[in-house]
């Protein structure tokens, strides 16, 4: 799922209380997730902060894999993709998203015959030099 978020403050509260859900790293937050009523615990296993180095096309977001966990259930595994709204709306109203694609696609194409792609390659658009 993709959250949007107008101001890097609430996107900092979101993850902030995602921290205080999780028993292994709660102690990292002063949110204390039994006081604000959360009832489900969550398990964080990656977070991609693409804001600090920035994708090809200079898009910037942050990406977070994670479980739910709740009482009797089995855990719900969750993607979430934070974004700023200006970001995404330069992505998807002013084609930015669409040279995204094509540039995944070589990239792609690459790597399915044995190629090698460098990070150079994977940020940048020089691909064609190698």
């Amino acid at each position: 799922a993709t959250v949007e978020f107008s101001e890097m403050s609430q996107m900092h509260l979101f993850l902030e209380l995602l921290i205080a859900s999780d028993p292994d790293v709660a102690e990292c937050t002063e949110w204390d997730a039994d006081a604000m009523g959360l009832t489900y615990k969550s398990q964080i296993w990656r977070v991609k902060n693409r804001f600090g180095k920035p994708l090809n096309g200079a898009w910037a977001d942050c990406l977070v894999n994670f479980a739910i966990r709740s009482a009797n259930l089995p855990p719900h595994i969750c993607e979430v993709q934070l974004v700023h709204n200006k970001t995404l709306l330069t992505r998807t109203n002013m084609g930015a998203h669409k040279q995204y694609r094509k540039h995944r696609s070589a990239l792609e194409l690459l790597e399915s015959t044995g190629y090698v792609v460098t990070e150079e390659m994977s940020t940048t658009h020089e691909a064609s030099d190698h």
